[in-house]
C-alpha cells in the first residue's frame, strides 16, 4: 500500500501515481549511494547551531524512486551501487577522495555536485579553509579534519574546476526579480546561446530554465582521455567574479557574502556549468571506466526550489528538482519517468520581447563597462601624480635626506587625503552611472511591456468592429 497524502499543485498528479503504482507493484529498486560530507545531505547535528538539521528533500525525492544508502568514504567503498551522489567532495579529506575516486573509476555512475560558494553553508566553499567559520566562543565539536587536494580530484576526473570563480549571468527573465545580483543565474533558452540546454541529451533536451546560485565552470582537463559533453552552459553576456571579491571577513574572522558593488564585465564566453564525462577506450594498464556527471552548483537543489516547486507558482516554474532526478535516471539506466518528468504546460514566450530585452542589457552592461574604466583611468592618474610630486622631492639637490624624507612623507599624507576624496568622488560618480543605466534599461523594457499591453487592448476589437461595419454598410443597401 503507498498512500499519497496530498497532491502539490506543483507537482504532475500522472508523474505521482505513476511512481506510486511502481511502487506497490514491488518492482525491483535501484541501489543509489549518498556520500557522506559535511554537506550533510542526510542531515545530522550542527555544531555552530547546536541544533540538528533535517534531511534534504532531495533524499527523500530520491527515496520515492530508489534504495538510497549512506555511503562513508573513510574506508575503501565495496558497496555495489548502481548510480552514487556526491556532494561536495572539496569537503572530505585525502584519504576519503581517494577511496571515492577509486571507486568513480571502476564505472559506478555518478552524479558530482561541486559549488565555488554554496549560499546555504560558505564555510564549505572549497576556498575556505577546514573549520572557517567556527565560532571561538561558542563550543565546538571535533576538530576539522584537513581538506583534500580538490584540484587533483578533478584532474583524474579528467576536468578543470575553477574553485575560486563563481559565473555571472546579465539574461533574467523575470522582471519581478530583477533586484537579484546576476551572480544567481538564469538559465533559458531566451538568453540567445542556442547551446545553453544540450538538445542531444536526454538529462537537459526538454529542460526549460535553471537557476544556478553563484555557480562555477567546468572544462574538459588538458590532454585527459575523456568524452566532455556540455549539458547546461551560460549565455553570452557573462563572465564570472572572484571569490575573493564576493566573500567578506567579518570581525570574528567568519565568512560573509558580498554582492553590492561588484563590477560586471561581459566577455562574451558561454561558460559550462554542468558537463557528462566519460573515458575513452583505453587499452593500457592504467585505463579507467569513469562516467560521472558534474554540476558545478549544490544550491540548486536546496530546500527552497522543492519549496517552489510543490507551490507550483506560474512565474517561477524551474526545471531545478527535474534536471536532477533526470541526471540520476540516466545515469543508472532508469528512463521510465523521464519523459513524465518533463510533461508540462508550455507557453510560447514573445521572443520579440525577449530580444529586445537582452539588447537592452547588453548596452547596460556595456555602460557599465565604459564608467569602470573611465572610473579606473581617474584613479591612476590621480595615483600617477601622486608618485610625481614625491619623486621631485627625492629629486631636489638642496634638501638632506631628514629634509627630503619630511617633506615627502608630508606631500603623500595630503595628496593622499586629496586622492581618497576623489577616489570617493569617482565611486560615487561610478554608481551613479550604473544605476543611471539600469533605470534606463529597466524603463526601455517597461515601455516594450506598456506597448504590447496597449495593443493587446486596441487590437482584437479593430476585426469585430471592421465585420461589423460590412454587415452594417450590407445591411443599409
Amino acid at each position: 500500500e503507498e498512500v499519497i497524502p496530498f497532491f502539490d499543485r506543483g507537482l504532475p498528479t500522472e508523474y505521482e501515481l505513476g511512481r506510486s503504482i511502481r511502487v506497490v507493484a514491488k518492482t525491483e529498486r535501484k541501489k543509489v549511494g549518498v556520500v557522506v560530507t559535511d554537506a550533510k545531505l542526510f542531515g545530522g547535528f550542527d555544531f555552530q547551531r547546536s541544533s540538528t538539521s533535517p534531511a534534504w528533500q532531495v533524499v527523500d525525492e530520491l527515496k520515492k524512486q530508489y534504495e538510497v544508502v549512506r555511503i562513508a568514504p573513510k574506508t575503501p567503498i565495496t558497496e555495489e551501487l548502481d548510480g552514487l551522489v556526491v556532494p561536495m567532495p572539496s569537503t572530505l579529506a585525502q584519504d576519503e577522495m581517494d577511496n571515492l575516486m577509486a571507486y568513480i573509476k571502476t564505472g559506478v555512475p555518478s552524479l558530482i555536485l561541486e559549488d565555488p560558494l554554496p549560499a546555504i553553508d560558505i564555510s564549505m566553499a572549497p576556498s575556505e579553509q577546514a573549520g572557517a567559520n567556527r565560532n571561538p566562543f561558542m563550543q565546538q565539536g571535533p576538530a576539522p579534519k584537513e581538506k583534500g587536494n580538490l584540484d587533483g580530484f578533478f584532474r583524474e576526473l579528467g576536468v578543470t574546476f575553477a574553485k575560486d570563480q563563481i559565473v555571472w549571468d546579465a539574461y533574467n527573465p523575470h522582471p519581478d526579480l530583477a533586484q537579484l545580483p546576476p551572480e544567481i543565474v538564469f538559465v533559458g533558452r531566451g538568453n540567445e546561446n542556442a547551446e545553453t540546454f544540450n538538445a542531444q541529451n536526454l538529462t537537459s533536451a526538454h529542460l526549460e530554465q535553471l537557476v544556478l546560485m553563484f555557480p562555477g565552470y567546468l572544462n574538459k582537463a588538458s590532454g585527459a582521455n575523456v568524452e566532455f559533453t556540455p549539458l547546461v552552459k551560460s549565455g553570452f553576456v557573462s563572465a564570472v567574479q572572484p571569490y575573493s571579491m564576493m566573500v567578506r571577513r567579518n570581525f570574528l574572522g567568519m565568512s560573509q557574502l558580498n554582492v553590492r558593488g561588484l563590477p560586471h564585465r561581459p566577455n562574451a564566453v558561454d561558460y559550462t556549468m554542468a558537463a557528462w564525462v566519460k573515458s575513452q577506450p583505453d587499452s593500457s594498464a592504467n585505463a579507467t571506466n569513469i562516467n560521472a556527471i558534474v554540476i558545478a552548483d549544490l544550491d540548486f537543489i536546496s530546500e527552497q526550489f522543492f519549496e517552489i516547486r510543490k507551490q507550483g507558482i506560474s512565474n517561477l516554474n524551474f526545471d531545478n528538482v527535474s534536471f536532477f532526478l533526470n541526471c540520476i535516471d540516466v545515469l543508472v539506466g532508469d528512463e521510465s519517468f523521464v519523459a513524465l518528468r518533463n510533461r508540462r504546460v508550455k507557453h510560447r514566450t514573445l521572443t520579440s520581447v525577449e530580444a529586445q530585452t537582452q539588447e537592452y542589457i547588453q548596452q547596460r552592461a556595456a555602460g557599465e563597462q565604459l564608467a569602470e574604466n573611465e572610473a579606473q583611468v581617474a584613479l591612476t592618474d590621480a595615483q600617477q601624480r601622486l608618485t610625481q610630486r614625491v619623486q621631485e622631492v627625492q629629486q631636489r639637490t638642496d634638501l638632506d635626506e631628514q629634509t627630503k624624507q619630511i617633506m615627502a612623507q608630508n606631500i603623500q599624507e595630503v595628496e593622499q587625503r586629496r586622492f581618497d576624496a576623489l577616489k570617493t568622488n569617482i565611486e560615487a560618480e561610478k554608481e551613479a552611472k550604473i544605476a543611471a543605466s539600469k533605470a534606463e534599461m529597466e524603463s526601455k523594457i517597461r515601455n516594450i511591456q506598456n506597448g504590447i499591453k496597449t495593443m493587446a487592448v486596441l487590437i482584437p476589437p479593430i476585426p469585430v468592429l471592421v465585420i461589423g461595419i460590412m454587415i452594417f454598410i450590407r445591411r443599409r443597401r
